[in-house]
């Protein structure tokens, strides 16, 4: 779903932590406070100088960050950790659906040159959107599937 393989590029794992903390709405900083780690800390692992699989943090990121127990099977199939469901969210804070790391992973790697990839609105549209019942499976994909609904003149509603 999300990805079929573990990654093993440490700037790939990287770029999926920083998803990760990106879609749970907090800040590296706090992420760091929450986990009792230093911020440089989560910073190596961000940017790949420090594998956070690996890491005695792993389980308290999966726990903060609400990370799904198939994304953890995948990022460390090794790993024997207990994946809690997260904490109802405020009406402010909930979505229709949970975003696949994959197009979390899109969203941070072409959100600055396709900005709508960062909505909220667009993400749970790309994410319901399955066209002849598939799922995107990887950031190009996700890419891909924006760019030709957007050709279309397909956008996604707001209510």
């Amino acid at each position: 779903m999300a990805f079929d393989h573990p990654a093993t590029d440490p700037r790939v794992l990287g770029e999926r932590l920083r998803a990760y903390i990106r879609a749970s709405g907090k800040t590296q900083a706090k992420v760091a406070e929450e986990i009792g780690a230093d911020p440089t800390y989560i910073s190596q692992m961000v940017n790949g100088r420090v594998n956070w699989i690996k890491s005695d943090y792993f389980p308290a990121l999966v726990k903060i960050l609400s990370i799904k127990e198939e994304d953890v099977r995948r990022l460390n199939p090794a790993a024997i950790i207990e994946v809690s469901q997260p904490a109802a969210k405020t009406s402010r804070e909930r979505s229709d659906v949970t975003i696949a790391a994959s197009l979390l992973e899109a969203a941070e790697l072409y959100g600055q040159r396709f900005p709508d990839l960062r909505d909220q609105a667009w993400q749970n549209y790309l994410h319901s959107f399955r066209p002849h019942g598939a799922i995107a499976d990887t950031p190009e994909e996700w890419l891909d599937l924006y760019r030709d609904l957007i050709k279309h003149g397909i956008t996604p509603s707001r209510n």
